[in-house]
């Protein structure tokens, strides 16, 4: 009878840490440097351009990789701590979302003239994303866009893809996510 009972408390044991490990076995898998996510201002990750250079330029394989507030692997890249100058995030039960106004001067792989561009899961060619295969865990959908020049960023993570637009890939963070932008 002892023995169950450590083989019931160690199988509910690992059982607990699968179900609380990121990402979840039940989710779209992707490599940590194609995975955002966004929990709040303080927890959250945005694609980015891998080395210096435009967004439009970095949307091609190996040019992009997720850069995030607190990393949980070395192939993500840190986001710098003042990369927001002002973020608001927004939580409904369609969707998670930070829009704001941020300074890419301290984001040492974006150009501060880019007029920026667009991530997302579900858009790029045959439609598996841009970068291919990115998730933003916990949901099935997201888009982000990135405009250095206006000094703005935005990202969405949805349960429902219909509210990730990501056909207005050029319409700019205003239109795409609409939300707080007092840059």
């Amino acid at each position: 009878m002892v023995s169950l009972n450590i083989f019931s408390a160690a199988f509910v044991a690992s059982l607990a840490s699968a179900v609380f490990a990121a990402p979840s076995a039940l989710e779209r898998r992707a490599a940590p440097d194609n995975t955002v996510w966004v929990t709040s201002v303080a927890d959250h990750c945005l694609i980015l351009p891998r080395h210096k250079m435009s967004v439009g330029d970095s949307e091609s394989p190996g040019n992009m990789r997720s850069f995030c507030t607190k990393p949980y692997s070395s192939e993500q890249g840190q986001l710098a701590s003042d990369f927001w100058t002002k973020a608001h995030f927004k939580k409904t039960d369609k969707y998670v979302q930070i829009t704001g106004c941020i300074n890419p001067k301290v984001q040492s792989t974006l150009l501060s003239n880019d007029e920026g561009g667009q991530y997302d899961s579900n858009g790029g060619e045959g439609g598996r994303g841009n970068p291919a295969g990115s998730v933003c865990l916990g949901y099935s959908s997201y888009v982000e866009l990135v405009e250095p020049a206006g000094n703005r960023a935005c990202i969405r993570c949805c349960y429902d893809p219909s509210d990730c637009d990501v056909s207005q890939d050029e319409a700019g963070c205003e239109t795409v996510i609409p939300g707080e932008y007092d840059c």
